[in-house]
């Protein structure tokens, strides 16, 4: 039955003709409908002039009446089509069944529910038999309604005389058996043309198609299938590839093989994956991670390499082939790449920040919108988020927080602060200007008047103020590994006074500059000029400055320094490096290779190697995070910086 709910206040009925575009009409009938100003629906003709007035909800034409809904009861009546009311509204539901030309009327109770019926004519008739033939079969299927079930189905005859006494939820003509469904747990069964049982009710799932009967059940959450054919002999289970005349069988380590509709393979190479596209056949032969597919023709010879992340086809039907950055199209009829064209779509990328051991991927399986949804996931294609997101910020500093933005689905704009275990900590209701994560402290911005700035920490517990957040974290204290470092050098007299607390707040750029020159004048002697000019247009600094002149750093790009951004591991190292060439420091050998290499910047590997091998007492200056990695891309705290600069305070240098 069709239903249309219009919230309408119940006023007096409105008189005036109106404009034939505000008019719907109701089925085939003669009426017309429309909303009043009053919110009230009338009765008009095509004209627009008022008939009845209607104080529904709804209404609309059902076999041979207008089936309606009462505004004040909220229930169902019928109209005959001159709109008189012939049957009163004290039912749930009204449908008509054209199959027995008879209205079924539902009256709900508290845990079961009545039916009255009503023929064409409008008379109150008992239940009417309803029998309809089962595809492919020479049964038919009797359709009884008590009031414990909304419906049973029956195996009968034409005349509706049953053939088997047990009634089902669904029965389904198939290959000339028919496929039922029990009522009381659904598992699902077969009966053969001579009504005999041949396939066992003991299947969540039972489906015909390829002239194959394909049977589902779970065993200890294993998916077990029983193929047969339509005579229900042994069948080799094969899948159509869409819009081809081929199919796929699947062996017993999971790869498919291009077959006929009979299981014989036409191609020996078997492959992870495969569907259609174009009229060709798209596969990939690898099951590591990330994928990349080819394409076979139609007559399964290899035409485009196993190289892209993803093919699909155009408007023209021509090939389109993505790699991060580029789109290569291929003629649809020769296959041949005929252009490419630059992409924003990026489909495989580390993430910084995360060592090497994930990467994100964005993935377009059938249009652009698609292709925004991200995940972070590991190399094995395993996804570490349980939401898909439009946008991953990966230029935020990551080894403590992940920014992401929108929820797959999500319309309005929304951003959100992963951890470093990629759980969403807070946000994604915020736009990207209110949500930002600094030193521990994950911030969203009051946005409303009247609203507050709340504070999480890392493991997203709320608080009240910032300092709430830090005095939680402790980052004002040192680390216990690093309290006599700390101690140390502060007797040495190169830890200026605004870096002897918060010690385990992420170091600045601009502060790693105040810490390597004031560890450089220590050793030479060297006095910092107080008044030199700045070559950068964002900060002032004279210890920035000299380092710049040092060449222990550099810029960021168009005179930029950016100075409050926190300093990374890979670009620390490279400032150690420097300084230790200054003094005349040299690395100890060859350091052990991480496992991470792949991660560093290439102008920074050389550095981190060099600061990895260089000696410091009886460790180095530099070491690694464990588990064999560097993570060039980790944020480098302050209490982390100071251990450094004292280990190469204590190597031997020019001046000992």
């Amino acid at each position: 039955m069709k239903k249309a709910f219009l919230i309408l206040a119940l006023t007096a009925a409105m008189t005036v003709s109106v404009g034939a575009s505000e008019l719907k009409r109701i089925g085939t009938t003669p009426y017309y409908h429309y909303i009043d100003d009053q919110g009230m629906l009338e009765f008009c003709d095509e004209d627009g002039k008022f008939i009845k007035e209607a104080p529904y909800f709804w209404a609309e034409e059902e076999g041979t009446g207008i089936v309606f809904k009462d505004k004040e009861k909220l229930l169902c009546g019928i109209m005959d089509m001159e709109l008189n009311i012939v049957v009163e509204p004290i039912y749930s539901e009204i449908e008509y069944n054209d199959n027995t030309g008879a209205f079924n009327c539902r009256i709900d109770n508290d845990d079961a529910y009545t039916m009255d019926y009503y023929d064409s004519n409008f008379n109150k008739i008992p239940q009417p038999l309803d029998i309809s033939p089962i595809d492919s079969t020479q049964y038919y299927a009797l359709k009884v309604i008590d009031d414990a079930h909304p419906h049973i189905y029956y195996i009968c005859d034409k005349d509706g005389s049953k053939l088997i006494d047990e009634g089902y939820y669904s029965l389904e003509g198939a290959g000339g058996s028919i496929i039922a469904e029990k009522i009381d747990n659904h598992d699902k069964g077969i009966y053969d043309d001579k009504l005999n049982v041949a396939v066992p009710f003991e299947y969540a799932t039972v489906s015909f198609r390829n002239d194959r009967f394909y049977c589902d059940k779970f065993v200890d959450h294993n998916k077990e299938t029983l193929c047969l054919y339509a005579d229900f002999t042994p069948a080799v289970e094969v899948e159509n590839i869409y819009s081809t005349p081929y199919f796929t069988k699947k062996d017993e380590d999971g790869l498919y093989y291009i077959c006929d509709e009979k299981g014989n393979v036409l191609k020996e190479q078997g492959y992870a994956e495969v569907y259609s596209a174009g009229g060709g056949i798209v596969v990939r032969s690898d099951s590591a991670f990330p994928y990349y597919y080819g394409l076979l023709d139609s007559k399964l010879n290899n035409v485009i390499d196993e190289k892209y992340y993803y093919i699909s086809t155009n408007g023209s039907g021509d090939y389109l082939c993505y790699l991060d950055g580029k789109i290569d199209i291929y003629d649809k009829s020769t296959a041949k790449l005929t252009g490419t064209e630059d992409s924003d779509m990026v489909f495989v990328k580390p993430l910084k920040g995360s060592d090497g051991k994930y990467i994100y991927d964005q993935t377009a399986y059938s249009n652009e919108y698609l292709a925004k949804i991200v995940r972070i996931i590991d190399g094995e294609g395993k996804s570490y988020t349980e939401l898909g997101y439009m946008g991953i910020d990966d230029t935020v500093q990551p080894g403590n927080t992940v920014i992401v933005h929108g929820i797959m689905g999500h319309s309005d704009p929304t951003t959100g602060v992963l951890d470093s275990n990629y759980r969403l900590i807070c946000g994604m209701s915020y736009g990207d200007k209110y949500v930002k994560e600094e030193n521990g402290v994950v911030y969203i911005e009051a946005v409303w008047e009247g609203s507050e700035t709340e504070y999480y920490d890392l493991n997203g517990k709320q608080y009240k103020t910032k300092a709430e957040v830090i005095a939680a974290g402790n980052i004002s204290e040192p680390s216990s590994w690093a309290v006599q470092s700390i101690k140390d050098a502060i007797e040495l007299g190169f830890v200026p006074a605004e870096l002897q607390s918060d010690y385990r707040k992420n170091i600045t750029r601009q502060e790693f500059c105040r810490l390597a020159m004031e560890l450089y004048s220590l050793k030479t002697g060297y006095k910092v000029d107080m008044t030199a000019q700045s070559p950068f247009v964002d900060v002032s600094d004279p210890y920035i400055t000299a380092a710049y002149g040092f060449k222990i750093t550099s810029g960021t790009g168009d005179r930029l320094f950016s100075p409050d951004k926190n300093i990374t591991r890979q670009e620390s190292a490279v400032m150690l490096q420097n300084v230790a060439s200054l003094l005349g420091i040299e690395s100890g050998g060859s350091a052990s290779k991480f496992v991470d290499e792949s991660y560093f910047a290439a102008w920074a590997k050389d550095a981190i190697y060099s600061v990895a091998s260089m000696k410091s007492g009886d460790t180095f200056v530099m070491a690694g995070t464990g588990e064999g990695k560097f993570s060039p891309w980790m944020n480098y705290t302050r209490e982390q910086a100071i251990a450094t600069m004292l280990r190469l305070y204590n190597c031997v240098g020019a001046d000992e």
